[in-house]
């Protein structure tokens, strides 16, 4: 299809006809008068040139500023989004601003925005800008104008909503092997959540938005105390997940108890037990067979520092209960649990309405680990020698089935993952969940289960190498921010 004409074309022809006839007519008669008529009209006609061409570069120069406005008033409003500082905000729009457009325009024109200029009103949740300059005329000199005047406006929404985000992160020991492009799965993973942590939270004024961090194995760390509380006594270190009528649920682990994940009772793989005839190699489970990660869980935080020092010191151990891990990343966001944390740390209410929840689950192979708990026989020796007495006594224990073509942990992490998408959180909407399968390698189960889990199909990605993950988790950030500047 042919072009049409350019507007500014149409703009200067009516002079340029002008001109055109002035000439002609001046060719065609040379008398004195006609000779001063045409050096007055010379003089009009010139600056009626002269004025559209100023005014096409006018118009050129306020397109520019009008796009690079916009474009800062939108950065503001996702810096407001996850901060409560207007003053940061202001400054933000004014540098970005500033940067954008002096590699736009270089000196083909003045402007200026300042803090001044930038309105935000936290009731309408807008910011309005209006940024000033001006363009030197090249003939309108001529009829005594030098400059043309510039004024563009702007007006984005931003989000007055508070966020809370569950990481859920694969630290099983296959997060040491390759990624598949030179690096380590679990370095990969640092790199990603740490740009997934810089894109939500700008910098340490990001006090809108607050996130967990649930490095999981066949279980979760959780300090002694903590992990005394919620297995009732049956561990000093760890957790696992829970059997019976609260298994998937948030719950309150006075209501049910957690499973033990230590290693310090029954918790060793089927090979090396049986029902009645226990040998006192399952007292080896932590150190040989098995244990939980070597990081605590982080309950919520908005302390940047603390989020990133967290995914640095992350390392590689152990086999896959990722539906331990999921739970977990749900009881870190539930209000149920707020007896286990700082006060800091406390989730909001689910009929908040100021508050979005959020879980990300990223996993690196199938789920292969599950925890039960029964009654069983065991044999506990002391002494040695002539001076080694042993004595065999019977008692409720939790033990570990591990399998690498068992579903029975996938089959749980689903219903852990309906249960959260069907919750009372996000004013009964229910967790928002993300999920992700890296490895070079594709795996059709581990990818089911992943999308299954996933609210949609559109929030589930395979990434098969560590630049793949850290745009998959960059883009889930960016989604995020997306959903709640909507809000």
């Amino acid at each position: 299809m042919a072009a049409g004409p350019n507007p500014k074309d149409l703009a200067m022809k009516p002079a340029v006809e002008a001109m055109k006839a002035l000439l002609a007519r001046f060719a065609r008669d040379t008398g004195g008068s006609i000779a001063i008529m045409w050096g007055l009209s010379a003089i009009v006609v010139i600056g009626m040139v002269g004025a559209a061409i100023d005014y096409s570069r006018a118009v050129n120069v306020k397109e520019v500023m009008a796009q690079e406005l916009d474009g800062a008033v939108l950065a503001g409003a996702r810096y407001l989004s996850s901060s409560t500082s207007t003053d940061k905000t202001k400054t933000q729009i004014v540098d970005t601003f500033s940067q954008t457009t002096a590699q736009a325009l270089g000196e083909t024109a003045t402007y200026e925005l300042t803090a001044d200029d930038i309105s935000i009103s936290e009731e309408a949740g807008t910011i309005s800008a209006t940024a000033k300059g001006a363009v030197q005329t090249a003939f309108m000199k001529i009829l005594g104008i030098d400059t043309m005047p510039i004024e563009v406006t702007s007006q984005a929404s931003f989000s007055d909503k508070y966020l809370e985000i569950a990481l859920v992160l694969d630290v099983t020991g296959s997060m040491d092997w390759s990624d598949g492009s030179g690096s380590t799965r679990i370095a990969s993973l640092k790199s990603a959540a740490t740009a997934l942590i810089n894109t939500l939270m700008p910098d340490d004024s990001s006090d809108r938005v607050r996130i967990s961090i649930i490095p999981y194995s066949e279980g979760v760390r959780l300090s002694s105390s903590m992990a005394s509380s919620v297995t009732n006594g049956y561990s000093t270190r760890c957790a696992t997940e829970r059997t019976g009528d609260q298994e998937y649920t948030d719950a309150n682990y006075t209501v049910e108890a957690l499973g033990n994940g230590s290693g310090l009772y029954m918790n060793m793989r089927p090979d090396y037990w049986t029902t009645n005839d226990l040998p006192d190699l399952y007292t080896q489970k932590g150190t040989a067979y098995g244990a939980c990660p070597y990081n605590e869980i982080l309950p919520l935080t908005n302390d940047r520092s603390t989020l990133l020092s967290k995914i640095n010191s992350l390392s590689a151990i152990s086999g896959t209960a990722g539906q331990t891990g999921i739970t977990w990343g749900w009881y870190t966001l539930s209000p149920n649990w707020n007896d286990l944390w700082d006060t800091d740390a406390e989730a909001s209410n689910y009929d908040d309405d100021e508050t979005l929840k959020y879980v990300i689950i990223m996993t690196d192979g199938e789920f292969n680990a599950i925890f039960d708990k029964t009654d069983v026989s065991k044999q506990s020796c002391s002494g040695r020698g002539r001076n080694r007495q042993c004595t065999t006594t019977t008692g409720t224990y939790w033990y570990e089935l591990y399998s690498d073509t068992s579903t029975a942990s996938a089959d749980r992490a689903k219903k852990v993952c309906a249960a959260m998408k069907n919750s009372e959180a996000n004013q009964g909407s229910g967790i928002t969940i993300y999920s992700v399968y890296f490895n070079p390698d594709s795996n059709a189960t581990a990818e089911a289960t992943m999308e299954s889990c996933a609210t949609d199909s559109d929030k589930f990605t395979y990434a098969s190498n560590g630049q793949a993950l850290t745009e998959t988790f960059v883009k889930y950030a960016q989604d995020i921010q997306k959903l709640y500047l909507s809000k």
